[in-house]
């Protein structure tokens, strides 16, 4: 399956990572530079995970890194529309319940 993600710079609002399908590590160094530009923009971020199929380990690592290490704190960083599966798989992953919003 093709792994992709849309990103949607916004300066007033939360920007935004909308995730798509089966997300592997293929994916990790291309979502990691969208991440830090973003970072770098000092603006707040939601990962819209309504249409992930899947998130590898390795995304997994990514996202909860960046959470934990995000300009402004972790409140500036939210996975939003995870389905009960993935939340799951975040949790066993090492993700908490303050990183989905």
């Amino acid at each position: 399956m093709a792994s992709t993600f849309l990103v949607k710079r916004n300066r007033t609002r939360p920007s935004r990572i909308a995730l798509k399908g089966d997300i592997g590590i293929a994916s990790a160094s291309e979502l990691h530079a969208a991440l830090m530009e973003l970072a770098d923009a000092d603006v707040s971020v939601n990962v819209d995970c309504k249409d992930a199929t899947h998130l590898d380990g390795a995304i997994c690592q990514l996202l909860m890194v960046a959470q934990r290490s995000w300009p402004g704190g972790t409140d500036r960083f939210n996975l939003v529309n995870t389905s009960a599966a993935l939340e799951t798989h975040l949790m066993r992953t090492g993700a908490t319940e303050s990183t989905m919003a």
